[in-house]
């Protein structure tokens, strides 16, 4: 032991333990302030990264927007260029030219549809399409059986004649009898109009 100048006397053990659990504590709230300090920076950062992150996907939309708005006023600018025709009404017209026994009939097949033109290309509607198939009887009358998909047959008469034949129905295939049955065949709706 120890004896202090005043008279009184200092364990060295209690000294050093006292110290050491003074050291301890004080290391230990360093390291608490550490940990709190990297909680807060951390946060601080996540905060940061996520605006960062906002404002890059708002600065992005802002040029994608600029960018389709500068297109469509281009577009609209340019666009007699671009469309030339919108939804317009085309039709063009095919011979039909096919034998009924010794006899040769001629007709004509319409074809109505409407088309648009973008940058030269034309686009035709096909769902719209209409045909219309009218055939002359020339110097004979004709009778006409359409077989329909669903198995039943149409009868159509034609005269000799007439300023205005009527169409033809739309079939899978026909029968054409003239000159009183003595001239027959049988031609599918496909290979009568070319």
């Amino acid at each position: 032991m120890n004896t202090h100048s005043t008279g009184e006397e200092i364990d060295m053990t209690q000294l050093n333990e006292n110290l050491n659990a003074e050291a301890a504590e004080r290391a230990e709230q360093a390291l608490d302030e550490i940990i709190q300090n990297d909680r807060e920076d951390k946060a601080k950062y996540d905060r940061k990264a996520r605006w960062s992150k906002w404002v890059f996907r708002l600065y992005f939309l802002l040029a994608l927007l600029g960018l389709i708005g500068l297109a469509g006023a281009v577009g609209w600018t340019y666009r007699a260029n671009i469309v030339q025709d919108w939804d317009r009404y085309g039709s063009h017209q095919s011979q039909c030219i096919f034998k009924v026994g010794e006899r040769t009939v001629k007709g004509t097949r319409n074809y109505s549809y409407r088309y648009y033109t973008v940058l030269g290309w034309k686009f035709y509607d096909t769902k719209q399409q209409t045909e219309e198939t009218r055939i002359d009887p020339a110097d004979s009358d004709i009778t006409i059986l359409a077989h329909m998909p669903d198995g039943t047959s149409k009868k159509q008469e034609m005269s000799d004649g007439k300023r205005w034949n009527p169409r033809i129905e739309i079939a899978e295939s026909y029968s054409f009898f003239m000159d009183n049955g003595k001239n027959a065949a049988t031609v599918s709706y496909k290979t009568m109009c070319k």
